[in-house]
């Protein structure tokens, strides 16, 4: 199977009392993900949702207390190319999460051929919670993600080696499975 590869920085979550933009900096994940992913060949669209609207604010479903800056819902679905197979998406922040695990809900019931593979800081932190609570995610990616997640797609159709791979996290059979934890990149600039 060809994959395309669609990589999402979603947008920030922020107080709708204390409307600032001044933390939105450029993704240096999706800069170090892309890399790879243009060093092993595979074709891959990024979405950076909070870059490309960064002053658009939007509401969130529920939540009068907080909003989003960058692109709305609808424009980020209609971001997603029709090709995409595999959506990466990074959770960095908890306090984000609650958003975030409404958006992939949105994304799966468009796209429920996707493969979504979450990374980030929160999926780190509490994997099994954040599965439990969005079963619309795959497989999660564990610290460090760019050797897991080449190693992830070059194994893409093969689920039975997954559990040999290192800094993975997936349900299997009503269990977590987490794979042995990957080596730390010590040298930023092979990336």
């Amino acid at each position: 199977m060809s994959l395309h590869v669609t990589l999402l920085r979603t947008p920030a979550v922020i107080p709708a009392s204390s409307l600032n933009g001044s933390s939105i900096v450029p993704s240096l994940a999706l800069g170090y993900l892309s890399a790879v992913l243009d060093e092993n060949n595979y074709p891959h669209t990024i979405i950076d949702a909070q870059m490309e609207a960064i002053g658009l604010t939007n509401k969130i479903e529920g939540r009068a207390d907080f909003v989003t800056l960058g692109l709305a819902d609808e424009q980020i679905l209609e971001s997603i190319p029709a090709n995409t197979n595999v959506l990466g998406i990074s959770v960095m922040f908890s306090s984000e999460w609650p958003y975030v695990r409404k958006l992939l809900k949105k994304i799966k019931n468009k796209y429920p051929h996707l493969r979504i593979i979450a990374g980030g800081e929160h999926i780190t932190a509490v994997p099994d919670f954040t599965l439990l609570q969005a079963p619309e995610i795959d497989i999660g990616v564990l610290q460090e993600g760019e050797e897991t997640f080449i190693e992830l797609l070059e194994n893409f159709d093969s689920p039975e080696n997954w559990p040999n791979i290192p800094g993975l996290f997936f349900k299997k059979e009503n269990r977590f499975i987490k794979t042995l934890p990957r080596k730390r990149i010590k040298q930023v600039d092979e990336i």
